[in-house]
Parts: C-alpha cells; structure tokens; sequence
C-alpha cells in the first residue's frame, strides 16, 4: 500500500505522464481515444440534428428554395429568435447584478464571528475574482445564456491557468463537449472528451515548452501561408496504467487526425484518494507530495478502495430531457417543428397574394401554344403571358385568357395566429411579458397576475441556471484553496485600504459559497414587490433592512448612503459649553489663586521666629488677663453698688481671644480662628 499511494503521488506531480509509459501502449491509447470519442458523438446524434437546427432557425438562416417556382416566398419567422432574446434580457440582470455576483453563508454556531469574517473576505475577494481578475466571465456568461435557450444545455471549463497565473472559467458549446447521451451525470459518466481547436504553431509552441510530447503530427497544408485549424480530443477518462487493478482518473490529450498522445496528465488530488478504512480520504500530503503531519503512518493494511477525479465542467440546463437523455433541450428542441409550421404557412400566403396580384396568362397567336424551344411543355411565372397561335377571324378578346387565382385564404391567417400564440404559449413571450398592453380595459391587478403566471417556467429554469452557478463557485473555492498565495492583498470599490485574504480562508466546509442573486425573483418587479413587503413589516434591525431595500433598488453607494454622517452641533448646546467651559476656567483660576495664598502662608510662618513670637504671645496674654481682672473687679462694685449683675468681658468671650502657646509647639503652620491678638 505504500508503494502505491508514493506511486500515486509521483504520478500527481508530473507535467506529462508519457515518458513513464510504452511507446506501444500510447499508440493503442490513442487509437481508443478517437474511438470512444467517436461512439459517444453518435450516440447523440438526434439531439446534434435538433440542436444543429434550432441555432439556424435561430440565426435566421435562409437556404436556398426552388419551390413552387424559383425565388418563391422564403421568410423565416424570428419567434424563436425574440425568445432567446427575452430570455436573455431576463436572464442576464438577473445573474450579474453589479459586481455583487457570489456570497459566503456561514453554517453552524459562530459565537465569537470568525466565521462570518472569514466568509466576508472570501465572498469580497472571489467577487474581486470574477469582475476583476477573470474578464472574460462576464462576457462568456453573457454568450451563454443568449445561447442556452436555443441549444438548452450550455457547459462550463473551470480549471486554473499555469501561464495566466489564475483561474479561468470558459464557455464551451455543447456539441464541443463529447459525452455519452446515456450518461446521466457528469459526476458519473466514465468519459468526457472536450474538442478543442488549435493552429499548428500553437500545438508547436506547447511541445518546446514540454506541455505536450514531440511526436510528428503529419499535419499537411496546401497553403504554407495560411494554417489550418487542428482538432485536439482532451478526454478526462479512466485507465489502470499501474496495473494494481483501480482505474485512475487521467486527462488524455490525442490530435484527431494522427491519433499521436501528445499529452497525459493525472486528474486527482491527494484527497480523493479513498481507502478501505471507512472509506476515507488519504490525505496525509498535500498536492506537492509533501507532508501535511510531522510524522504520519503510511497504511498498509489497508486496500484502496478508488479515486475519485476533479471535475472541472459545469452543466447549464434549460429543461431536462423528458427521456432522461443527458443533453436537454430548449426552445430550439421544442418549437422547431411549429415554427416550421408556421414559415411554411406564412410563404403560402405571401406566395397566394403574389399569384393573385401578378397573375400569368395566354395570348393567342394561332391555334398552337409553343414554348421558346417549340415543344408543347410551357410553364408560368407570375405576370408572364404567352402567345398561342389563332385564327385571322377570332376576336381579341378571345386571343387573351388571364388565369384567375382567388387569393390567400383566410384559413391560414386563422391556423397562423394559432401556431403563433402556441409559440408564444411555450417560450413565455406573450404581449404583456414583453412590455405590450394587453388592452385598455384591462385590471392592472390581472395584467400582473398573467406576468406572474408566465414567469413560472422562467423562474424554473433560472433555479437550474442558480444550481449551476452554485457548481462553478464552488470550482473556484477549490481552486482558490489549491492555488491562491499564502497572502494576497485585493482592493474593492466598497474599500479603499487593501483588503488581505489568506490561503487558509479557503480551508474547511463551513463557509457555503452561492450566488448572491435570489432564484425565486428573477424580474426588477418581482424584487422590488418582495422589499415593499419588506419595507411594511417591521423588524429588530431596521438598518439591514434598509440595505436590502437599497441593493434590491440597484442603488449605487450603499455603503455610503448606510454611514451616518458625524453630528452638527447644536448652537444652544454650544453656547452651554462654552459658558461652563469658562466657568471652569475661573474655577481653575480660583483654585490656583488660592494655592499659591496658601504657599506664601506657609513661607511666611516658616520666616517668623516662633520663640519669639511665643514670648510676645505670653505677655500679651497676661495683659488681657491683668485687664479683665480689673474690669471683673469694677463690675462687682459697681453690682454691690447698684444690686445689678454685670456680665464681665470674659464671660462673653469665654477664652476665645486667647492664644494658645501650644499651637506653636510643633513649629508647623496650623488654621486658626478666631482673633489672635496679632491684628
């Protein structure tokens, strides 16, 4: 198993896998290349023959017509051509909306949003992708869904461009694809062959660069100036070129016409190696064949089960095959034989009326009617008279006969306005869906309800064509985890700064990539319908549904239109602040006025001499108590006097004009109240 599995992984990592295979076995290879190739085109050759068909009824192809009469009548009625342009001008809105065309979906709990980041960048930068890096998506989708309703299955090429250094997705036709119309799937089918078209300096060119094996193709050219176009079968098939007894998928390149190999590459990924373990997926190395683990354990007890191929086709269906054959079919198929129907009706008409207002006749010239060549066989054009033989006797009226032809008749007006409208009936362009009144008298509410009606088959179909569109951005999510840059740094409109996206944001499944337009509102009425309802039911998150509103309006600038600008200020608030702003000001001014008193306090005290100041405090204590004893002294003989009680001055005062000496005791400043005696 070990041997295998390296063996395998040698195989991936090969450019061309025909220097490790016989020379013999690759000739046989590429006979039986052609040869399958060959049985699978002629097993769809009824559908090729429709298909071939309706793209000519399409074109408005005219061939060449002899009947009734040389330069008869030959109009082609555009029913099917102004279905395929309805549709397109559906379809097209519908799908590319801007340069909003896919979106991530987050599945499962994201308490701390890394998820929804993640598939935000992603979604960013594979919209970057598509509108950006990729120009010919659009335009290929463009072409594709002009044809799809014609031919009714389109096809898809998405695979990653080694000298582009990016993804392409390419626009291949159906009959450019060979698959067998019994195969049910594309995810089934054992083969799929891709026609492609090369000139011979081209195939050249890839054989100098090693891309394809030189080998002598015999091409000839009767021109030396002028080189023919080379068919080059690419068949993604099955083959056992190990001989362990598992078919390997392989892409094999054959020129047609020489039946040479000129190129065969392996078509898997470690991943899709599938082993009897549970049946699951070896994935010990990446696509480079190194280790993902530090020091994984080859199985080798193990047996391989298969391996499963890339796929890089994606199918675009109008309606499925009511046989289950594996292409389907579209208006082309399905109207053909009424529109045939009626052209013929409408050159019988055009062909009535020009017998009928340009009849041919006789003229007499004798008894005999001669042609130019004198036989008897004489055939008419319209407007043509011929001259016949008559008597000298007979009269001019007699010698003139006109051949009367009653006109179109009005049978065929009626049976062509009926294969019209059952035309009409089947591709859904009725007067009202191409933006014709119905009549004047006609309700607007029943005018809406018809358009309803017959956006039904169209919404069908879009839903398959939303499927599809979900298959190829899923190709490119994979192909982005392969292929991107560790680090890569995009810029969007919505963000001036760059935007970084990381390789390992396209690892895992937990970010479901989609389209972002809705499968089931495929007009600009029906969307807008849908966000007036919107707009009339309220929601927790009023700002989402605005955004919605706006993007369904195909507004441009949401983002924009969505970011509050910053608040004007109110002159009443600003007169306000301002007043407390000054107010603060002389607060602050207060405060420090009344630091700086305190300051100087401080340095005054630390100037003066406190035992001095203690001696004089002493002193004049003992004059106020020598005073106030001698006022004490006279109030009590002036009460024995009178019989009156005075009240003494240190009564009143009751100490407070005395200083304290200990208040000086620690040399510090302390607050004081009351007088000192200082004054």
């Amino acid at each position: 198993m070990t041997e295998t599995i390296q063996r395998l992984l040698q195989y991936s990592q090969a450019t061309n896998l025909c220097d490790y295979i016989d020379e013999d076995v690759l000739r046989k290879l590429g006979r039986r290349v052609c040869k399958d190739a060959q049985t699978d085109d002629d097993s769809r050759d009824a559908w090729k023959a429709r298909s071939e068909r309706a793209m000519d009824m399409a074109l408005q192809v005219v061939e060449d017509k002899e009947s009734p009469w040389p330069k008869a009548s030959n109009v082609k009625s555009p029913l099917l051509t102004e279905a395929a342009l309805q549709f397109h001008g559906r379809a097209y809105p519908a799908v590319i909306q801007g340069d909003k065309i896919v979106k991530g979906k987050v599945t499962g709990a994201d308490p701390q949003g890394q998820k929804l980041g993640r598939a935000d960048r992603i979604s960013q930068h594979m919209n970057y992708q598509l509108t950006e890096e990729m120009p010919e998506w659009e335009e290929e989708m463009d072409k594709l869904l002009l044809a799809l309703p014609v031919e009714g299955v389109e096809f898809k090429k998405v695979y990653f461009d080694p000298i582009l250094g990016r993804n392409v997705s390419e626009w291949i036709r159906p009959k450019n694809l060979i698959i067998n119309d019994k195969t049910k799937s594309l995810a089934t089918c054992p083969r799929a062959t891709h026609c492609i078209t090369k000139y011979p300096h081209q195939i050249a060119e890839l054989q100098r660069a090693g891309t394809y094996r030189e080998v002598d193709l015999r091409i000839s050219s009767e021109d030396d100036e002028t080189e023919a176009l080379q068919d080059i079968y690419e068949q993604h098939r099955l083959e056992d070129f190990d001989g362990d007894g598992v078919k390997e998928p392989y892409i094999v390149t054959v020129h047609k016409e020489s039946q040479e190999v000129l190129r065969v590459k392996s078509n898997w990924e470690p991943t899709g190696i599938y082993l009897s373990d549970g049946v699951q997926s070896f994935s010990a190395f990446n696509r480079e064949g190194t280790q993902v683990f530090p020091n994984p354990q080859l199985p080798t007890a193990q047996k391989l089960v298969c391996i499963k191929g890339e796929q890089y086709f994606v199918k675009f269906s109008m309606f499925p095959s009511p046989d289950g054959s594996f292409y389907d079919v579209g208006y082309g198929q399905l109207v053909t034989p009424l529109i045939d129907a009626i052209d013929s009706t409408l050159n019988q008409i055009i062909d009535a009326g020009t017998l009928a207002n340009a009849p041919p006749g006789l003229i007499a010239e004798g008894m005999k009617l001669v042609n130019a060549a004198g036989s008897g066989e004489v055939r008419f054009k319209p407007g043509e008279w011929k001259k016949v033989k008559a008597g000298s006797a007979a009269k001019i009226a007699d010698m003139i006969y006109q051949f009367q032809f009653p006109g179109p008749s009005p049978v065929l007006f009626n049976v062509l306005s009926a294969l019209i409208e059952q035309v009409k009936s089947i591709t859904s362009i009725s007067d009202a869906m191409t933006g014709e009144s119905a009549g004047a008298n006609e309700p607007m509410g029943t005018t809406l309800a018809r358009i309803e009606q017959g956006m039904k088959v169209f919404n069908g179909v879009y839903k398959r064509i939303y499927r599809a569109l979900g298959q190829e951005f899923r190709l490119l999510y994979r192909l982005n985890s392969i292929y991107l840059q560790p680090e890569q740094y995009f810029t969007v409109v919505d963000s001036p700064e760059p935007i970084q996206i990381q390789i390992m944001d396209y690892q895992g499944d937990d970010t479901d990539i989609q389209p972002i337009s809705d499968p089931s509102v495929a007009t600009t009425m029906q969307r807008m319908g849908k966000m007036q309802f919107l707009a009339s039911v309220p929601v927790p998150n009023e700002m989402a549904k605005l955004k919605r509103i706006l993007d369904a309006a195909e507004i441009e600038g949401v983002d924009e239109l969505m970011t509050a600008p910053p608040p004007q200020p109110d002159p009443k608030a600003q007169e306000i602040m301002a007043k407390i702003e000054k107010m603060a000001a002389e607060t602050q001014k207060i405060a420090m006025d009344t630091q700086k008193s305190q300051a100087e306090i401080a340095e005054m005290f630390q100037r003066i001499d406190l035992d001095k100041f203690k001696a004089v405090a002493d002193v004049l204590n003992k004059e106020q108590e020598h005073g106030l004893r001698a006022e004490s002294e006279r109030n009590r003989a002036v009460e024995a006097r009178s019989g009156d009680k005075v009240v003494s001055q240190e009564d009143e005062t009751d100490g407070a004009g005395v200083i304290d000496p200990a208040m000086f005791g620690s040399g510090e400043p302390t607050p004081y109240s009351g007088a000192t005696g200082l004054e």
